[in-house]
């Protein structure tokens, strides 16, 4: 949940800098591509099959993926800074050109003629789909400016508890204001319930894309028991937002570009 910021805006006036892991850490601030080496050597450390890969993608332009291979030789891309897993099959991949493949071993540039994602082949060991920048005549640079190890901040658990309920309290406060001409009331029950269930829903959303469907299959937030068992005395309106926190001002914003203040319903 490290929220995702150009490079330019990090570094004004330089040319765009990637950062190593220890100091997208430390500032807590990345772009595509930092997110994406990050996530990266993440999965190496698993012991993951994977590479970075740059290419093209809607709506960003110029994205910076992650593509994983199975044990039974099937490929996937992350999205890095939403963690949302995709089928290199499937229709609803951002992800439409692909330029090159990086890893720890070499850099491999698409040279295949077929743009379309769903009929690229990502064997890298094949020549006539990928050429290695790194061969006999160029040799591989050695060693890695990423750190051997990483050293992480202790978060302070009376920390993020005060952050949340400031939060809470002041979403219930703003949710009402935009709602003057209707009564808001807040069912406690209703809200024990989905704090229980939301944390599932991170889990379910990596679990999805790993299924036929990709990122746009699995089990949606109605088809929980408790929900529905909920929804069958209450009516219900409203989605889960994941977002990253910077302030509150941002999250604020999103909640009411989602327009779910605007029920009329009294409560």
């Amino acid at each position: 949940m490290i929220p995702s910021v150009s490079g330019t805006v990090l570094f004004p006036g330089l040319f765009d800098i990637w950062l190593t892991n220890d100091q997208i850490l430390k500032l807590l601030r990345g772009d595509c591509e930092d997110h994406a080496v990050l996530l990266m050597c993440y999965l190496m450390h698993q012991d993951i099959t994977c590479w970075l890969l740059l290419g093209q993608g809607i709506p960003d332009g110029s994205v910076a993926f992650v593509l994983i291979r199975t044990k039974t030789e099937e490929f996937y891309i992350i999205h890095p800074v939403q963690g949302v897993k995709y089928s290199v099959d499937d229709s609803f991949s951002p992800l439409n050109k692909v330029y090159c493949l990086i890893n720890q071993e070499n850099i491999w540039v698409n040279i295949q003629e077929e743009e379309i994602i769903k009929r690229t082949r990502f064997d890298v060991r094949k020549s006539q789909d990928w050429e290695p920048v790194f061969n006999r005549n160029i040799a591989t640079p050695l060693g890695s400016v990423q750190p051997n190890f990483i050293d992480y901040t202790h978060t302070s658990t009376l920390d993020v508890s005060l952050l949340s309920d400031s939060l809470e309290k002041l979403l219930r406060q703003s949710i009402a204001a935009w709602r003057k001409s209707h009564r808001t009331v807040w069912n406690r029950y209703v809200i024990a319930v989905l704090r229980k269930i939301l944390p599932l829903l991170e889990q379910q959303a990596w679990e999805a894309g790993a299924g036929p469907g990709g990122a746009g299959s699995g089990q949606s937030l109605y088809q929980f028991p408790q929900v529905q068992q909920l929804v069958s005395s209450y009516k219900v309106c409203g989605f889960p937002i994941n977002l990253p926190f910077t302030n509150f001002a941002a999250i604020l914003d999103a909640l009411k570009s989602t327009g779910v203040h605007k029920s009329e319903t009294e409560d």
